[in-house]
């Protein structure tokens, strides 16, 4: 993530989904400040049912893609506001045990 703005936000709370068949659902409530100009990254952890590992495993070794929501929630001295992206798409997650997934 960018900040673009000409000034310090706070990231309050944001919520992810990830889509590949089904949603993952998976957030992040911790606050983090973002200063201007400044390039953070998020880690996003969730936990998933057996059918959605094996979807995404299933994807990842066909090298099909997934798109991701978020809603992400900011603080700034000027006033507190929103941001929704509904679709971002070409992301590929790195999967802690992908070698496993998917071979159910």
């Amino acid at each position: 993530m960018i900040n673009l703005l000409p000034f310090e936000v706070e990231l309050d709370r944001t919520d992810f989904g990830l889509r590949r068949g089904s949603i993952l659902r998976a957030e992040i409530s911790r606050r983090q400040k973002i200063a201007l100009g400044e390039i953070t990254s998020l880690r996003v952890h969730g936990s998933m049912t057996d059918g959605q590992a094996d979807g995404i495993g299933w994807s990842l070794a066909r090298n099909n893609l997934v798109s991701l929501e978020n809603h992400m929630d900011f603080n700034c001295a000027l006033n507190s506001f929103s941001k929704t992206i509904y679709n971002l798409e070409g992301i590929c997650p790195r999967v802690i045990n992908a070698s496993a997934l998917g071979q159910r």
